[in-house]
């Protein structure tokens, strides 16, 4: 391993008192194998003062941060020319917490009588890490639900920091990478009977066993590749799915540095193993180069898409009998609620789009009837209702939006089953309509109309509670009933301070 000083800590805890059902020998079991794979001179080889072990530690949450910070320090001290590279290792329960959602790793707090926080908050942990160990390689081995959240706390002195200041000052020469038992969305598994975690019980085995091979040592990749594998073969119905992830510093992604011995390592095979890395090595970067084209051409024709999208849309509120901006404001409430509700980014780009392009259909209504001042007899009323069906079939023959097409169609169903075009009843209504239905309401009422005022926020949460059940999915009415006013009342503001208004009138009928 050269001239770099390996470091280690090791967190966690076997039982939780405020989870005690989370009790679980396999924790502990699991901590107490990683730290003899450390120790053991055939293996890691790390030398017992090069190791902080904090599991089941009686110190509160902010008292094992300080004595982390005070371990990475010493530690500092004699890195030898090359650096050091820490690992932490953390067996336990994971979970969100607060306002923010903020990701935490709980620790056992058994101080008699102290009932104060049991848990390390990710965003504390990782400002330990760069503060006390910013020059140093970093290595993150997480078994604990909902894992692969814990990496965000880490992004910001990556590219999206870069990127946010338009400098390379904040990007540092070496990283953290991160293997976690599972992704974000995932529980982390620790089925009864086993000795060890289900993901730790393999991961271990992965670093014991290694392979015959003229590979010296294995990269936190390699490592992860390998656990998944086995998990993947030994429980085909019910496994973690291990996740690597590590952004690209100036020395490159710190997943791919050999750290792990592999203790059946044969020289003899260390030639053909360097051509053969070197191949794959080349073969990778050609992908890579590739691949990076492939994203730019497709992250430009989605812009495209979206600048084009956004003409649309704009254009439809200038020929809309709506107020200007109808579309802009409809489709960031609808956003805001998709947010809270945890959805993720990319289907929350879809509906938006949906939503910013639900009355596409209109544009094949014939205007004596759409901009018609007077009340639509039924037949007139009926063909105003056909522009559902007329922006499905519009939009649904660009690949790119065959899911939005699917909540145009649907965004004037009602959660009862009595709205139309076909009638859909609770879940069989695309979930990005049952939202744009909300979000619409909410921008109907508060945004208001030539042909009534606006009324309040108030106002609109009575009437919308009113109709959960009916209009609405009680679910999405739930959590829009949760979200505080000055979201949407700031989204309005922002809207309505670049919109100007329309000079034609507007028919009250057959609301968007």
């Amino acid at each position: 391993m050269g001239t770099v000083r390996r470091t280690a800590i090791v967190l966690g805890a076997g039982n939780f008192r405020r989870s005690p059902s989370l009790n679980r020998a396999g924790f502990s079991a699991s901590a107490k194998d990683f730290v003899s794979y450390l120790i053991d001179e055939r293996l890691f080889a790390l030398p017992s003062g090069d190791l902080l072990d904090l599991f089941d530690s009686d110190m509160s949450p902010g008292d094992q941060i300080e004595r982390m910070c005070d371990f990475l320090d010493r530690s500092a001290g004699d890195s030898g020319s090359d650096g050091r590279d820490v690992l932490l290792y953390y067996v336990g329960h994971g979970g969100f917490v607060g306002m923010n959602k903020d990701y935490f790793l709980s620790v056992a707090v058994t101080r008699e009588g102290f009932e104060g926080p049991t848990a390390i908050r990710m965003a504390d942990l990782s400002s330990a890490l760069r503060d006390h160990a910013g020059g140093a390689r970093k290595y993150l081995i997480l078994d604990c639900c909902f894992a692969a959240s814990a990496f965000a706390q880490f992004q910001d002195s990556g590219l999206s920091g870069v990127i946010c200041s338009q400098t390379l000052d904040p990007l540092p020469p070496r990283g953290t990478a991160l293997l976690c038992s599972s992704g974000s969305r995932q529980v982390s598994l620790s089925p009864c009977g086993e000795s060890h975690t289900l993901f730790s019980g393999a991961f271990l085995e992965v670093l014991r066993n290694g392979e015959v091979s003229g590979r010296a040592a294995f990269s936190l990749e390699d490592v992860g590749r390998r656990v998944k594998s086995l998990l993947k073969a030994r429980c085909p119905e019910d496994w973690v799915r291990p996740e690597v992830h590590s952004p690209d510093m100036r020395e490159g992604s710190v997943a791919h540095i050999p750290i792990f011995p592999n203790p059946r390592f044969d020289a003899g095979l260390a030639d053909a193993f360097d051509a053969r890395a070197s191949y794959v090595r080349s073969l990778e970067s050609l992908v890579e180069a590739r691949t990076d084209q492939l994203q730019t051409v497709m992250a430009d024709l989605e812009r495209s898409y979206d600048i084009t999208l956004n003409l649309l849309g704009e254009a439809l509120d200038l020929r809309s009998r709506e107020a200007d901006g109808h579309c802009k404001r409809v489709t960031a409430f609808a956003m805001a609620i998709a947010r809270a509700m945890g959805l993720p980014r990319d289907q929350i780009d879809v509906i938006a789009r949906g939503a910013f392009l639900h009355d596409v259909g209109k544009m094949a209504i014939p205007d004596r009837i759409l901009f018609k001042p007077a009340k639509l007899n039924d037949k007139e009323r009926a063909i105003v209702r056909e522009h559902c069906y007329h922006g499905y079939k519009m939009l649904r023959r660009i690949p790119f939006l065959a899911e939005v097409c699917e909540i145009v169609y649907a965004h004037q169903e009602h959660f009862d089953g009595s709205g139309y075009p076909r009638g859909l009843k609770g879940r069989e209504i695309p979930l990005g309509s049952r939202i744009f239905s909300v979000a619409d309401t909410l921008e109907a009422m508060t945004c208001g109309r030539p042909y009534r005022p606006a009324r309040t926020l108030s106002a609109a949460r009575v009437e919308i509670q009113a109709w959960s059940g009916r209009q609405f999915d009680p679910e999405i009415v739930g959590v829009f009933l949760k979200m505080p006013d000055d979201i949407f009342e700031d989204l309005r503001r922002e809207i309505d301070a670049h919109s100007y208004p329309l000079a034609y009138p507007s028919n009250s009928e057959e609301s968007a």
